[in-house]
C-alpha cells in the first residue's frame, strides 16, 4: 500500500475541543495560547494547506511560544516546544512539515544551548560527579548522626572535623560563589533564549525565500531544446520552469494530474508565459516518455530512506521514466525532509479525498439508492515513490542524491527528537 506518516509526536487524528483546551496549557501567555488555538483550528478545518504555508506558520507560532515561555533553560524550552508541536501535529497528522519544523526548532535549542555552555567554559563531567558524591557523603553523615541521636555539640564537632579535614576550602569557595553562579546561570538562560529566537527568525527567512532559491538553480538542470515532463500543478515546479524559460528555450509536456486536473491550469499559465506547452492525459505518459529528456516534479514529503510522498500518479510517472532511462528530478525544500521510514509502525494508510472528483453526487446517490454495495470509490491523494526511482533532489541548498539524505538528517535534526 501507499503510506504516509502519522503524527510525528505520537498523536492521533483530529483535535476537537480537547485540542483547543490543551492549547491554553501549552503556553505561558494568552498570546501564545491564542496563536496555538487559532492555528490548530485552521489546521483541523483545512483552512491552511500546503507544506510551505504550514511550515511558515508553525515556525512563527513556535517562536511565539518560546518568547513567551517563563523559563529559559534548555529543558523548559524543549518541553514547551514539544508540547506545542504535539498539539499542532495532532490537529493535522498528515502535514509532516509541522513535525519537521518542530524537530528543527528542537535541534536549534540543543545546538544553541551547547554553544552557550561552551562559551561559558563548559563543565567538567568528572568534577560534577565528584561534587555529587561529596554532597551525597555529607548528607549520609548528617542522617547517621540524626539516627544516633547525637548531641548538638557532638554533631557540630563531627561536622567541623569533616569540613576542616577534607573540604574546608571547597566549602568556603562554594558559599562565596553561589550568588555569582546563579547570576551566571540566569545570564546564560537569557542568552540561550535570545539566540534561539534569532535562529528561528533565520529559519523563517529561509522558508520565505525557499522557492526563489530553488528556481535560481533551474539553469543548471534544464538545457536548451530539451523536452521536460511534469504532472499536475505545483507552485515550486511552476517557479522553476518560469525561471528556466528566461535562460533556456525548451518544450514542456504537462500531464493533467487526474482526478483534480490541476495540470490544465499549469499548462495554460506557462503557455501564456511563452513556454511551448503540450497537455496530455495521465494515461499517455508512458507513450510520450520516449520523447522526454527529463521529468521534474515536487514532493509532499521526503522520507529518511530517500523515497518521497507525492501527488497520486507520481509513482507511475517515475516508473515510466526509469523504464526509458529518463532522469527523475524532485524539487523540494528541506522543510519536507522527515526522519521517518515508510515501513515504520507509526504510519497510517494514504489520505483519501471525497469521491466528488471521480463521480457526480447524483450518480453516487443513485448507486446508494439501488444499494449497489459492489461499487467502491476510493480517491487516494498520495503515492509513495521509492528512492531507486529518484535521480536527484533539487533543494534550497543545492542538488542532493537520495543516498545523501541520511547526512541531511544528522545536520538538521537531533536523534533524541526522532520519536
Amino acid at each position: 500500500g501507499v503510506w504516509i506518516p502519522r503524527s510525528l509526536f505520537g498523536g492521533g487524528g483530529g483535535g476537537g475541543v480537547g485540542a483547543t483546551m490543551a492549547a491554553t496549557t501549552y503556553a505561558t501567555t494568552p498570546n501564545a495560547a491564542a496563536a496555538l488555538d487559532q492555528f490548530s483550528r485552521k489546521l483541523r478545518r483545512r483552512q491552511i494547506q500546503g507544506s510551505l504555508p504550514v511550515a511558515k506558520r508553525t515556525a512563527e507560532v513556535l517562536r511565539l511560544v518560546i518568547s513567551s515561555e517563563k523559563g529559559a533553560s534548555k529543558n523548559s524550552l524543549i518541553d514547551a516546544v514539544k508540547r506545542a508541536g504535539s498539539l499542532l501535529q495532532s490537529s493535522a497528522p498528515l502535514e509532516v512539515s509541522i513535525g519537521n519544523i518542530t524537530k528543527r526548532v528542537l535541534h536549534i535549542i540543543r545546538d544553541e544551548a551547547a554553544a552557550v555552555l561552551e562559551e561559558a567554559g563548559g563543565y567538567d563531567e568528572n568534577k560534577e560527579k565528584d561534587q555529587l558524591k561529596q554532597e551525597s557523603s555529607t548528607e549520609s553523615m548528617q542522617n547517621q548522626m540524626q539516627e544516633l541521636n547525637l548531641g548538638e555539640g557532638v554533631q557540630k564537632q563531627r561536622m567541623t572535623r569533616l569540613v576542616s579535614l577534607h573540604n574546608l576550602l571547597d566549602q568556603v569557595t562554594t558559599k562565596g560563589s553561589a550568588p555569582e553562579e546563579k547570576i551566571d546561570s540566569a545570564r546564560r538562560e537569557r542568552k540561550l533564549k535570545h539566540n534561539v529566537i534569532e535562529a528561528i527568525s533565520d529559519l523563517m527567512d529561509e522558508l520565505e525565500g525557499l522557492r526563489t532559491l530553488i528556481a535560481e538553480q533551474a539553469g543548471e538542470h534544464i538545457h536548451a531544446k530539451e523536452s521536460i515532463l511534469t504532472m499536475g500543478s505545483q507552485r515550486t515546479v511552476e517557479s522553476f520552469l518560469l525561471d528556466a524559460s528566461k535562460k533556456r528555450s525548451f518544450q514542456l509536456v504537462v500531464a493533467e494530474g487526474a482526478p483534480l486536473f490541476t495540470g490544465h491550469k499549469l499548462a495554460r499559465d506557462l503557455a501564456e508565459a511563452g513556454i511551448p506547452t503540450t497537455l496530455i492525459s495521465d494515461s499517455a505518459v508512458f507513450a510520450m516518455m520516449a520523447r522526454i529528456n527529463k521529468v521534474i516534479v515536487s514532493a509532499h514529503a521526503v522520507l529518511a530512506n530517500g523515497g518521497i510522498i507525492a501527488a497520486v500518479g507520481t509513482r507511475m510517472l517515475a516508473m515510466a521514466a526509469a523504464k526509458h532511462a529518463v532522469p527523475f528530478v524532485v524539487l523540494t525544500g528541506l522543510h519536507k525532509l522527515t526522519p521517518t521510514f515508510p515501513q515504520q509502525s507509526n504510519m497510517v494508510m494514504n489520505d483519501f479525498f471525497e469521491p466528488e472528483s471521480l463521480i457526480a453526487y447524483d450518480a453516487l446517490a443513485d448507486l446508494q439508492i439501488h444499494r449497489d454495495d459492489n461499487v467502491q470509490i476510493p480517491n487516494p491523494g498520495f503515492d509513495y515513490v521509492p528512492p531507486h526511482l529518484v535521480s536527484l533532489f533539487v533543494t534550497d541548498t543545492g542538488g542532493v542524491s537520495p543516498t545523501y539524505v541520511y547526512r541531511l538528517l544528522k545536520e538538521f535534526y537531533s536523534p533524541a527528537d526522532y520519536d
